[in-house]
């Protein structure tokens, strides 16, 4: 994996760290799209960011190389519905329900938008769309044993959603 001029090749994706010069791996070079104004996405960075947001049990964040936004599935955390309501003054009991709401959604979408700015992530890697599942990943096998996404299982898994959130986007 050395190359004849001394660089290695892993496929993983490097980011020097400036105030100590250190190499901190960052993703899998497989796990990068390009948007379509030339904008090349890690969206396993960006999970893990947003996975800090409260509530989000889980996030699946896709972008299509014909648009130049990104749009993402994410997993509620059921055991924070009751809390998000009781804050919020929401009647959303059952979670079917608390997925749908409009208010729900956009608290989850100021959340999103509130961590974009404080993690420092770049315009593009702002997600402007969400679709709210009340359905874990695990559930629909699309976690590995690992507990990471089974990217591709769920681009084709929410193929629909993924369509229906794009409408009217770009």
């Amino acid at each position: 994996t050395i190359d004849k001029d001394g660089w290695l090749h892993s496929g993983d994706i490097g980011q020097i760290l400036h105030e100590t010069g250190a190499l901190k791996i960052i993703d899998r070079r497989k796990n990068i799209f390009k948007l379509s104004q030339g904008e090349y996405v890690a969206p396993d960075k960006l999970e893990q960011a947003y996975k800090t947001c409260r509530g989000v049990a889980d996030i699946f964040v896709y972008g299509h190389s014909l648009k130049s936004v990104l749009v993402a599935v994410i997993n509620v955390d059921p055991e924070m519905i009751g809390k998000l309501c009781a804050e919020n003054g929401w009647n959303c009991s059952e979670i079917g329900a608390f997925c749908s709401d409009g208010r729900v959604q956009k608290w989850y979408m100021d959340s999103l938008a509130a961590k974009n700015k404080e993690a420092g992530l770049k315009g593009f890697e702002r997600i402007v769309k969400i679709h709210l599942d009340p359905t874990p990943f695990a559930n629909n096998n699309l976690i590995t044993t690992t507990f990471k996404l089974k990217r591709h299982e769920a681009k084709i898994h929410y193929q629909a959603v993924l369509d229906q959130m794009y409408i009217g986007l770009d």
